[in-house]
């Protein structure tokens, strides 16, 4: 979508402006609802990364305006950013009136709007500390907290306080199974795999085994479970490493017969 990149800049600034007013007005009433099992207790585990994005992402409106960041902010970021704060206001929101199910619709389209800038942003290379800290490392990491917000939304969607029988435990299946898959597809077709596909994974396994800690033997399913999918995970990354030295090592003997090659052919 082709907008002025000062309008693009200045939409950029409300958006973010519009996330937080809807944080702080309906924050305070949002927190009533999470007696759903969310699984991210309140500890540094549930804390940490998010505050770390708003920390980081408070300083992109800056960074936006320096000559060095306008490639990236218009080509990479473009209306990305913008959307996706509107989508998360409406996702506070609908926690607010206690839609849950709607809440995970609107999670997904933000994982889907944060990922395409991280994608697109890949090929642009920072030239200032500000612009690395505030744009590439700011989306890296927003990129792999919204796979945990994908994560604990479903839980709190599709189960309740009082959910304490096997459901969870195919509940937890089938994320982990649908984590594995995206995390399978992003190291096997991605041009640039990153470890946080794996710390995700780690990160949200451990989220359940804490949440259910009392429960032994969900536990234990979701510990096995989880080491089935970093084992899956883990594959995508051998084969491409495999492929990788397989492609070296071609290049080796293509050079290598040059070299003999005779003068003559």
């Amino acid at each position: 979508m082709s907008i002025h990149p000062t309008l693009l800049k200045i939409f950029n600034v409300l958006s973010l402006m519009a996330v937080t007013s809807t944080a702080a007005i309906f924050g305070r009433d949002v927190f009533k609802a999470y007696s759903h099992p969310h699984l991210l207790q309140v500890d540094i585990w549930g804390y940490g990364a998010p505050i770390l994005v708003t920390l980081l992402v408070v300083g992109f409106p800056i960074a936006q305006w320096f000559d060095s960041a306008h490639d990236v902010i218009v080509e990479a970021v473009s209306w990305h950013f913008a959307v996706s704060n509107l989508v998360v206001s409406f996702w506070i929101f609908c926690w607010y009136q206690g839609w849950m199910v709607l809440s995970e619709v609107a999670i997904v389209l933000n994982f889907i709007l944060v990922w395409r800038v991280y994608t697109k942003m890949r090929v642009f290379t920072a030239t200032n500390l500000l612009t690395y800290a505030s744009i590439h490392v700011a989306f890296s990491v927003y990129s792999s907290v919204a796979w945990i917000d994908i994560f604990q939304n479903f839980f709190a969607a599709f189960t309740d306080e009082t959910s304490s029988n096997p459901f969870i435990v195919a509940l937890a299946l089938g994320s982990l199974l649908t984590l594995t898959g995206l995390g399978w597809y992003q190291a096997e077709l991605s041009r640039d795999p990153d470890s946080w596909s794996a710390a995700t994974i780690i990160f949200s396994i451990y989220a359940i085994v804490y949440y259910q800690s009392e429960q032994e033997d969900p536990a234990r399913s979701i510990i096995v479970l989880g080491l089935i999918a970093l084992g899956f995970l883990f594959n995508s990354f051998a084969r491409r490493g495999i492929r990788n030295i397989e492609i070296i090592r071609g290049r080796d003997d293509i050079i290598s017969n040059d070299e003999r090659r005779g003068l003559l052919g």
